[in-house]
């Protein structure tokens, strides 16, 4: 605490800092900060995933680890991080090694991924990532995501209904200039939001050296900027070496923190970090997957209910004068009636994520982390390395481990391609899916009156405006296009052939024909009643059908109830935001 009182109360003075500050905000912001530091702990990941469950005040969390390659340790990563899959917000990754020409052939299941540039001709030590919880809205910053010999940096932003969280993952190349990288570092940091911002990375500087130059430099410029450190605890750790803490997570909402720490569990020599927050202007914590709600039950009793009172109930509407409302309103009445719940259920199934991690997997990850958990009690101020055997043993578990992933995941998809053996679109959707080439989902984020709007209403609104007064909208640039003539412009009687007043005829429709119609509809297709359950009751519904069309044809009355559709915007732009170009009506 001390330390923190003493470095901010240097920086105070400062006037080249992005705010202003007093000796009650250092006062209030040193206690918070150094109470984060002082409770900075390890952790295993069963025991993260707990208190990110348990506590429900917890509804953003960031997590950074240095992969060491993601070729060598992808696969291991998303194994041993299966219990936190969908429970962190926010994944940054280090030392990807990775073009973001390739950053789809390692995803992560329900998280969007973002990949910068490596260094030109440099395979190894290069490369920073963030994955976002497909439930945020996430978009690139390119003014602040850059790639230099010193500094390696990618930042997204979150977009919120109310505010904005800006995310930023960053390298320092240990080979680099650090004078360099300290002053890349402050511009990069002068153009980031003054509030709501995470900045986690590998910055290869020793935040446990309190007697390196350097070190003082960097801990007295992101202190001026009004970051706080999250982990005060070793995160990089080589047999036969000092621990040090070069991993940090840096925030400029302090007051928002809950807890902080490293995770025990490691894959490189490198230990993941993590920090959990609870920000008020977040509603509800990021969820692996919209649950299913479920509104009528279609059983079989139900159908057969849902027949025998439809017919009752439609008994007399063959002999009444057509009503197409009246029809359509004893309809949906009956099948509410017999089918509809009177408490909706949430479906509790989960999706199979990562099917290729097996139990026994699993068994031996809990294996490895005993084998180091049994070295690292080992450990004293004698033998800094703890015992040789029990590292070996620890080394050689985690070495087998790595390679039974990597076969477990070939085998399976092996398996998975010889079994769509002679259907061509199924083996494709399985190659697909090991390419990571998966549909984009509907990110609910577009630009209107250059505004960013999130709100699902709004866009809604917007985006079925723009599609009806397309016409309108052409027929108007016709009229104003600053007085040049317009020759042969066409109108729709154009393309119709020549009108007859007394010559159309239409016969009228008849049961059979309706009933040959619904018969032909596909089973699955979009419709708020099942077409199977249609088809059930179509020799019921068929001569009423009959004479209602018939009478509204002959009427020239279209139902208004008819006129009413649901349109759903297809995404089909992965970076656009307008509603013209991203989507497509269905």
């Amino acid at each position: 605490k001390q330390w923190y009182q003493r470095r901010v109360a240097i920086t105070a003075g400062d006037s080249d800092k992005h705010y202003n500050i007093d000796i009650t905000d250092i006062v209030s912001t040193a206690n918070q900060a150094s109470t984060i530091l002082e409770n900075c702990s390890t952790l295993t990941i069963t025991e993260l995933q707990s208190q990110i469950s348990n506590n429900t005040e917890i509804n953003f969390s960031t997590c950074f680890l240095n992969i060491d390659g993601n070729k060598s340790n992808f696969d291991s990563f998303v194994a041993e991080f299966s219990p936190l899959q969908d429970t962190l917000s926010v994944i940054g990754l280090a030392e990807t090694n990775i073009e973001p020409s390739l950053q789809n052939l390692y995803p992560l299941t329900n998280y969007i991924s973002f990949y910068q540039d490596i260094q030109p001709n440099k395979h190894k030590g290069t490369g920073v990532a963030l994955y976002i919880h497909k439930s945020f809205n996430a978009t690139k910053n390119s003014a602040t995501s850059q790639t230099s010999p010193n500094l390696e940096a990618i930042s997204v932003t979150i977009e919120l209904s109310k505010k904005s969280i800006t995310i930023v993952c960053m390298y320092r190349p240990p080979n680099g200039s650090t004078n360099e990288f300290l002053e890349e570092f402050q511009l990069l940091i002068k153009q980031l939001p003054p509030q709501n911002t995470y900045i986690m990375g590998d910055f290869n500087l020793d935040l446990l050296n309190s007697n390196d130059k350097n070190t003082s430099k960097f801990e007295e410029m992101f202190l001026s900027q009004g970051l706080s450190p999250l982990i005060s605890t070793a995160t990089h750790e080589k047999p036969g070496c000092r621990k040090t803490c070069i991993d940090n997570i840096f925030t400029t909402d302090i007051e928002n923190i809950s807890t902080s720490g490293t995770i025990r569990d490691k894959l490189s020599h490198h230990s993941p970090i993590f920090s959990l927050s609870k920000l008020i202007f977040i509603t509800t914590k990021a969820s692996s997957t919209t649950p299913t709600i479920q509104y009528y039950d279609y059983c079989n009793d139900n159908i057969k209910k849902f027949s025998s009172e439809l017919t009752k109930a439609t008994s007399c509407l063959e002999k009444s004068p057509p009503d197409f409302d009246t029809f359509l309103a004893t309809f949906n009445e009956t099948l509410d009636k017999t089918c509809k719940l009177k408490k909706p259920k949430t479906s509790k199934r989960n999706p199979v994520n990562n099917p290729w991690i097996t139990e026994g997997i699993i068994e031996a990850i809990k294996n490895k982390n005993e084998l180091y958990s049994k070295w690292n009690l080992t450990k004293s101020k004698k033998n800094p390395s703890g015992d040789k055997v029990a590292h070996e043993l620890y080394s050689n578990h985690r070495k087998c481990l790595k390679g039974i992933i990597k076969k477990a995941k070939s085998k399976f998809y092996c398996s998975k391609i010889e079994s769509c053996s002679g259907d061509m679109k199924k083996t494709w959707k399985v190659i697909n899916e090991v390419r990571g080439k998966c549909k984009t989902s509907i990110k609910p984020q577009f630009i209107i009156d250059n505004k960013r709007i999130v709100e699902r209403r709004v866009i809604a609104h917007e985006f079925n405006k723009y599609f009806v007064s397309l016409a309108s909208n052409m027929n108007k640039s016709l009229e104003d296009n600053d007085g040049v003539p317009i020759l042969n412009t066409n109108t729709f009687t154009d393309f119709m052939p020549k009108r007859h007043m007394n010559s159309i005829f239409t016969s009228d429709c008849s049961t059979d024909e309706i009933y040959t119609i619904i018969k032909e509809l596909q089973n699955g297709k979009a419709s708020d009643i099942p077409i199977n359950i249609i088809k059930k009751v179509s020799p019921i519904i068929c001569p009423i059908l009959e004479l209602n069309f018939n009478y509204l044809m002959k009427q020239g009355i279209f139902p208004d109830k008819l006129k009413i559709g649901k349109i759903s915007p297809i995404y089909k732009k992965e970076k656009s935001t307008d509603c013209d170009s991203a989507l497509i009506p269905l």
